[in-house]
């Protein structure tokens, strides 16, 4: 049975008033609707009541497009359990997401999560089938447990013998919202000036037949060129996208140097080990160039590079140190990533004897050099 007491939406806007609730009772409906409320008989602990709530909360102008924050809720009697257990797992679940919780509920070791899953799904599908809402917007706006007394039932026994069992009852109640923002929460303030759209660096390559403007990106315009720039801290995908640079211009022309432009800190050991392996495979000389600061395994880039064609600017500072790593876990994990650590050590040593010709004692120093010094 549905009763309205509300006006019109247009009346509502224009004179700012909030209206009194429209409230919609469907008496016990299945948890996927009312289709399945007629053909599905429901479990007799199992009461659920749909309360649907349309109103503004705030009294709001008519060119702020107000919507109504919709409710649905799911109650169940449950009759294994006092509400203490249930307050514990509903404690975890309030104010998240309707996909968080019941992650969470799958997860949890508790037996009271069965009956708290049952019903924030019951929940979820009548607000889906009887209010509209995407479950993908809804969180839990409130729950709670309360105790309903004892239920108490009579166990048989042989011989005509039997004893009464006592059991508490807990009335469980969970709502669930859809989160929603008016629209006016989007717009910028009143005179501000709007940023300007990021655009790419554009290079113009020349005319087509058509008399338009043709160009390439400003990486794309340095990649045909034959020049690499890597900056940032060096990760794989960085790695990656270097080696894979390298292969490329490799096949397009095996006599060209590839120019390397470096400015960074350092990054993965294992990534700088992928780049030094595709400078040593593929055919072209490298040529480094060093500018900013180039640190860390960075410099082992710069070493990398063909001799006689390794540059720096005036500018540039040079750092070396000894690779850092955090261990953590049981005693043998720490001892494997401590070796780790050292193999990884002696590995740089090796790479920087065999680019620079330096004795291992000079190379261990940790050093802040110039261009001229390195």
């Amino acid at each position: 049975m549905v009763t309205t007491h509300a006006p019109p939406c247009a009346l509502l806007a224009r004179c700012s008033l909030q209206p009194p609730a429209a409230r919609l009772v469907l008496s016990r409906p299945a948890p996927l609707g009312l289709a399945a409320a007629r053909s599905r008989p429901q479990a007799r602990t199992l009461v659920q009541r749909v309360d649907a709530v349309a109103a503004p909360s705030v009294r709001v102008a008519a060119v702020e497009g107000v919507e109504s924050q919709r409710e649905a809720t799911a109650r169940l009697h449950y009759q294994r359990g006092s509400p203490h257990k249930l307050r514990r797992v509903l404690d975890q679940i309030r104010g998240r997401s309707y996909e968080e919780a019941l992650m969470i509920l799958e997860y949890m070791p508790y037996r009271a999560c069965e009956p708290i899953l049952r019903t924030l799904i019951s929940a979820a599908s009548n607000a889906k089938a009887n209010m509209g809402m995407s479950k993908v917007k809804l969180y839990v706006s409130e729950c709670y447990a309360n105790g309903a007394g004892l239920y108490k039932r009579f166990k048989a026994r042989a011989k005509g013998r039997g004893n009464t069992i006592q059991k508490p009852v807990s009335h469980l109640v969970i709502k669930v919202k859809e989160r929603w923002r008016r629209h006016t929460d989007r717009l910028p303030p009143i005179g501000a000036r709007r940023r300007d759209p990021l655009v790419a660096p554009f290079i113009a390559t020349g005319m087509n037949q058509e008399g338009e403007m043709e160009g390439v990106d400003l990486m794309g315009h340095l990649l045909r060129n034959r020049i690499i720039f890597i900056g940032g801290r060096i990760n794989d995908e960085n790695a990656t996208k270097v080696v894979a640079s390298l292969l490329a211009l490799e096949t397009m022309d095996e006599g060209a140097d590839i120019k390397l432009y470096i400015n960074s800190q350092g990054g993965q050991a294992y990534s700088i080990m992928a780049i030094l392996d595709a400078i040593d495979a593929v055919k072209p000389d490298i040529c480094t160039i060093a500018f900013g600061l180039c640190a860390s395994t960075a410099t082992l880039l710069l070493a990398a590079g063909t001799k006689g064609k390794r540059f720096a600017m005036p500018s540039t500072r040079i750092m070396m140190h000894q690779p850092a790593g955090g261990a953590m876990g049981s005693a043998d994990e720490v001892n494997i990533q401590a070796s780790e650590l050292n193999r990884t050590m002696k590995v740089v040593h090796q790479f920087y004897r065999r680019f620079t010709g330096l004795e291992l004692e000079r190379v261990e120093e940790e050093q802040l050099q110039t261009a001229s010094a390195a």
